[in-house]
């Protein structure tokens, strides 16, 4: 499962999985640098590895928030409630006609 974003200039789309990353697991430091993510690529080299444990569970969030930081915006309301449950953004509020 993953997570779509759409650059708010560009309409760039980006996928960023959720959850557990395998691709972390098995590759390691080369996923965070390919993301354009140094601070987890440089931590793994310098732990030998031992940071890899942590960056598993925590590599895509990092990743999602990164997206937010560079102008990406969630790509619908679906994906919007998955960075709702991350605890990424705030619910959008829900007008009441009365």
């Amino acid at each position: 499962m993953s997570i779509n974003f759409k650059h708010t200039q560009t309409g760039l789309i980006k996928e960023c999985p959720e959850g557990f990353s395998w691709t972390y697991f098995f590759f390691g430091p080369i996923v965070g640098m390919i993301r354009g993510m140094w601070t987890p690529f440089f931590v793994s080299l310098f732990t030998f590895g031992l940071a890899n444990l942590y960056y598993m569970f925590k590599i895509n969030k990092t990743y999602a928030s990164q997206l937010m930081e560079k102008g990406f915006i969630p790509a619908s309301d679906v994906d919007h409630q998955k960075l709702v449950l991350l605890g990424l953004v705030i619910p959008k509020e829900k007008h009441h006609v009365a």
